[in-house]
């Protein structure tokens, strides 16, 4: 029988590749257990003005709290072709007041035109403003909401291309697009999404 003797600098060297392998798999296996979910956690980013951004699981709707106390989520971008964001991410606060509804005015004069809608039966006052430009039209959306004995307000305004402007079928995939944009509920869910934290309440 030929036995092979390993030179002992080898044997120390492949002892030790050994050792750091098996280290290394431990952690892996620790670190599993440990945070299951790693990749999918939510992660924070934080902004100027005390501001914190919470991205979600789906990076699609974001979570957000201002300076002034208020957490909300929206969506990070549109998921539209014709339509974009022109003035995001939303304005949220909240004023020392009952909420109110007056309608009036029109969309295209100074002010524009302010309406009650209902949304799953929850009351929004809206006012919406319209200007062109550039082969576009801005429309600013600010929706006044009851929040117990104050009023909640969300403001953002939208870029929407005209659809003459393109030849078929994008024309017509505009205008379907623009047809079944859903702004009411865009801003229901915002609104159904506010937090007001304890201490704020409090000094309201």
């Amino acid at each position: 029988m030929i036995y092979q003797i390993v030179p002992k600098n080898k044997r120390s060297l492949l002892i030790w590749l050994l050792l750091i392998l098996a280290t290394g798999l431990l952690a892996l296996f620790y670190l599993s257990i440990i945070f299951p979910e790693n990749n999918l956690r939510p992660q924070s980013i934080t902004k100027g003005d005390n501001e914190s951004i919470e991205i979600g699981e789906d990076n699609s709707w974001v979570a957000t709290t201002t300076s002034a106390g208020l957490t909300f989520r929206y969506p990070l971008e549109l998921l539209t072709s014709y339509i974009s964001e022109a003035n995001w991410p939303p304005q949220v606060t909240i004023e020392d007041q009952q909420f109110v509804c007056s309608p009036s005015g029109s969309e295209i004069e100074l002010g524009g035109q302010t309406e009650l809608r209902t949304v799953d039966k929850r009351s929004y006052c809206l006012t919406k403003a319209s200007e062109g430009a550039a082969g576009s039209v801005y429309t600013t959306y600010t929706y006044n909401f009851p929040r117990g004995n104050q009023t909640g307000v969300i403001a953002f305004t939208l870029r929407f291309v005209q659809c003459q402007n393109y030849d078929e079928p994008k024309a017509a995939e505009c205008e379907s697009e623009r047809s079944s944009f859903d702004v009411d509920g865009l801003a229901d869910r915002i609104a159904q999404s506010l937090i007001i934290k304890p201490e704020q309440e409090e000094n309201r």
